[in-house]
C-alpha cells in the first residue's frame, strides 16, 4: 500500500534530519523518533498546534483526577505548553506515525483512551488503537471539504477502516458533522460548536475611559510574511495618522524579515513591550499574544489575508477585543458569519477599507465601530461557551464509561 511506503520514506528523512542540529532544535525530531513517555493507563490527548493544545488543556484542567499525556507536533508549542500545564498533565512531542516508533510508544502499556483535538488524524495511531482496543474520541472536530477531497484521492477506504475505533465525535459545525457521519455511524456524531470557547470568560466590558487608556490602537496577530502585500498600505496609513501598532508574527524566528520590510517603507520599529505612536512594536518571542491583547483596542487577525486561512480569533474576543478579518476564513466561515451578525467581528475585503480618526485613536470599518460593538462580546462569549460546556459534560461521561 502507498501509505506504509510514505511512512518509511518520511521516517528516513526524519532520521537524517535529526542529526542536523538546527532542524532537530526547530522540529524536535529525535523526540518524535524516540518517544520516552509512559502513557500506560493514562488518557492520551493530542493537538497539532498551540491553539488546539490549549483547548485540550482547558479540557484537562476539568479532569484533575485523571492522569493525562498531552502531545503536540511543534517544538515551540511544546515549550509553551510545559509552562502552562497543571501537575496531572505531562506534555510531550507526538511520536511519528510509524509502526516501530509506535511500538516503542506503547511499550509500557496502552493508554486508557486517545482524545484528538479538531482534525489531526494519523492512520497509524488509529490502527494501533484498534488493535489494542483503545477507545478514541475527537473533540471540537473539523473536517473541511478540502480535506475530504484529499482523503478521497489518497485513500478513503483506508480512512474508513482506521476510524472504526472512533467511538464519539463532537463536531464544530453542521458541515463538519455531515462529513463525519459518512465515516462513522450517525449516533456517534454530535454538533457542539468550537471547544476553544471553553476558555472564554464573559467579563464586564471596560468603561470608555479605561478603554481609551489602552495604548495599542491595533494589533496584527499571527501574521504570515505572505500577508505583507495585503497589509502594508493600511499599516503605513495607520502610522502616518499617529496610531500605535503592534505586530505579532506567526513565526517569531522571521523577525529579521519583518524588520527589513518595515524599513523598506521607512517604518520605524521598536521591541515589544515598548509602544510608540507612529512606530511598529514588534513581538519577537513566542506566547505573547495574551499579553498584547490586554493593551489592544482592535485586532486584525492573521491568516485571513492569504490562502492559509484565519487563525484563532477567539482569543482576542475572550480578551474583550473586537476583530477585523480578511477574505480567507478556511473552515470558520459559518461561525464568523454568526459572530459578524452580532457585531463582534467584521469582514473586510481589503484593510484599506479601515478608517482612522481622532489622530489615530479610532480605527473602524464603514458602518462598524469596534469601540461600540465591544459591548456585545460578553453576551456572545456566554452563548458560545454554554454550547462547549454542555459538550464537555457529554465527553466527561463518555470518558468515565470508557474505563
Amino acid at each position: 500500500m502507498l501509505y506504509p511506503v510514505i511512512q518509511s520514506l518520511v521516517r528516513a528523512v526524519l532520521v537524517l534530519g535529526s542529526w542536523i542540529r538546527p532542524w532537530n532544535s526547530r522540529w524536535a525530531l529525535r523526540a518524535r523518533l524516540s518517544p520516552n513517555v509512559d502513557i500506560a493507563h493514562k488518557v492520551w490527548m493530542h493537538g497539532a498546534s498551540l491553539g488546539e493544545c490549549r483547548m485540550l488543556l482547558q479540557v484537562a484542567r476539568r479532569l484533575p483526577q485523571c492522569p493525562i499525556v498531552l502531545t503536540t507536533q511543534k517544538a515551540d508549542a511544546w515549550e509553551a505548553l510545559r509552562a502552562e500545564a497543571p501537575a496531572h498533565v505531562q506534555v510531550a512531542i507526538a511520536p511519528w506515525d510509524h509502526p516501530n516508533i509506535l511500538k516503542r510508544w506503547w511499550s509500557k502499556g496502552a493508554p486508557r483512551a486517545l482524545v484528538l483535538g479538531e482534525s489531526d488524524l494519523w492512520p497509524g495511531w488509529l490502527a494501533v488503537c484498534t488493535r489494542s482496543h483503545v477507545p478514541v474520541s475527537i473533540v471540537s472536530a473539523r473536517f473541511s471539504e478540502k480535506a475530504w477531497k484529499r482523503w478521497q484521492w489518497f485513500g478513503l477506504s483506508l480512512l474508513r477502516k482506521r476510524v472504526c475505533c472512533v467511538q464519539m465525535v463532537w463536531a464544530q459545525e453542521p458541515t463538519d458533522a455531515r462529513i463525519w457521519k459518512q465515516l462513522v455511524s450517525n449516533d456517534r456524531v454530535h454538533c457542539t460548536g468550537d471547544w476553544k470557547w471553553l476558555a472564554a470568560v464573559p467579563n464586564a466590558t471596560e468603561d470608555e475611559a479605561t478603554w481609551e487608556e489602552r495604548p495599542v490602537d491595533v494589533a496584527f496577530i499571527s501574521l504570515h510574511l505572505e500577508e505583507w502585500l495585503a497589509c502594508k498600505e493600511a499599516v503605513a496609513k495607520m502610522l502616518e495618522m499617529g496610531s500605535s501598532v503592534v505586530f505579532v508574527p506567526r513565526f517569531p524566528q522571521q523577525q529579521v524579515e519583518w524588520v527589513q520590510r518595515f524599513l523598506q517603507l521607512g517604518i520605524r520599529c521598536v521591541a515589544w513591550p515598548k509602544c510608540e505612536a507612529g512606530a511598529i512594536s514588534l513581538v519577537s518571542t513566542y506566547g505573547q499574544v495574551a499579553e498584547v491583547l490586554k493593551y489592544s483596542r482592535l485586532v486584525v487577525q492573521g491568516g485571513s489575508l492569504w490562502i492559509g486561512g484565519i487563525h484563532n480569533y477567539r482569543e482576542a474576543l475572550a480578551a474583550g477585543v473586537p476583530v477585523v478579518y480578511g477574505p480567507f476564513v478556511s473552515f470558520c466561515g459559518a461561525e464568523l458569519k454568526r459572530l459578524s451578525q452580532r457585531g463582534v467581528v467584521h469582514p473586510v475585503r481589503e484593510l484599506t477599507e479601515l478608517c482612522i480618526g481622532r489622530e489615530g485613536r479610532d480605527i473602524w470599518a464603514p458602518g462598524w465601530f469596534p469601540w461600540e460593538e465591544r459591548h456585545n462580546i460578553s453576551a456572545v462569549l456566554a452563548t458560545e461557551k454554554a454550547r462547549a460546556e454542555a459538550a464537555f459534560e457529554e465527553f466527561a461521561t463518555w470518558l468515565s464509561d470508557s474505563r
